[in-house]
């Protein structure tokens, strides 16, 4: 008897989500385009100058990562790390802007803000970024802070957190998704899921690690955080090894899977009222389209997501 599929719950997503994850779990799989990141420290800074800090998250401007780091026991060394081309972009090319944000400790990588133009792919930033400070096969978790990527968001809030799944948008408390359900391939199948999991692809041989589960939670104010968690399945380490640049061995990509990464951010003030029918977060806010980007009413600018 000829055995029917059944239709897939969240569509174009969890298609997207389901062919890269083939890719994690199967190293014979066909298509997969990214290759292992052997990208160095003193590439990237050729690329851009990357600021570099010892130093532990404010508990004010980072409230969410000092929260987090207490509840789940998480300790430093902290590092601190930056990079900013708004002025000046990288290889002198005009008007693009690259920025990014993130505090690592031992097996955690937090990223507060990242937006990418030109160059590196967030994936191999965040690798670049955590291998300075501790072997790749030490990273655990990488955790998202105030997730503004509007194709995430738009996923979260129209598909998976609604009446249909008995859930509310935003999560008036932390919900997990695992591997193999329909929701966790979905979610990685958004902007943000499969950044995440090509910084997996880039820094792992296939079939030895992948992102066991996902949580999304709304810890203060109209902030999303959203947080993977990584397994290593046999014990096996990263494949990386050196020497690319942005111009020559950069990892073959493709428009219709080009990282997409969340754009230059200012915190922002609490939307006061957190019941679904009165949001004003991120999903909900106006927006002005300008050239192909748009500009938030706070005056922050958006790359388009496509």
């Amino acid at each position: 008897m000829e055995m029917v599929e059944e239709p897939l719950r969240y569509s174009g997503y969890q298609a997207r989500g389901k062919k890269i994850l083939e890719w994690v779990n199967n190293p014979s799989a066909s298509g997969c385009f990214i290759e292992a990141c052997n990208v160095t420290w003193n590439e990237l800074n050729d690329w851009a100058s990357v600021g570099e800090a010892q130093t532990d998250p404010n508990s004010i401007e980072h409230r969410e990562i000092v929260t987090d780091a207490q509840q789940r026991k998480v300790k430093g060394p902290w590092t601190l790390n930056d990079i900013s081309s708004r002025e000046v972009s990288p290889g002198g090319t005009a008007g693009k802007w690259n920025l990014w944000e993130s505090f690592i400790a031992p097996g955690n990588l937090y990223i507060t803000n990242m937006f990418r133009e030109s160059g590196y792919h967030a994936s191999q930033i965040a690798q670049v970024l955590y291998e300075r400070q501790h072997p790749i096969r030490t990273l655990k978790h990488v955790i998202v802070i105030d997730v503004v990527n509007e194709d995430t968001i738009q996923f979260c809030e129209d598909e998976l957190f609604t009446a249909n799944n008995a859930l509310v948008w935003p999560p008036p408390r932390p919900q997990t998704f695992v591997y193999g359900s329909a929701e966790y391939e979905g979610l990685v199948g958004t902007r943000l899921g499969t950044t995440v999991t090509y910084l997996v692809l880039g820094a792992f041989a296939r079939g030895t690690h992948r992102i066991s589960q996902i949580t999304v939670e709304h810890p203060y104010r109209a902030c999303i955080m959203i947080r993977f968690d990584i397994e290593d399945l046999n014990s096996i380490s990263s494949p990386s090894s050196k020497g690319s640049s942005p111009g020559s061995k950069r990892r073959q990509t493709s428009d219709d899977d080009e990282e997409y990464v969340e754009g230059p951010r200012k915190r922002r003030k609490s939307p006061g009222n957190t019941d679904p029918e009165h949001y004003s977060g991120p999903a909900r806010r106006t927006r002005k389209p300008v050239g192909g980007y748009t500009v938030l009413p706070d005056g922050r600018i958006r790359k388009p997501p496509y």
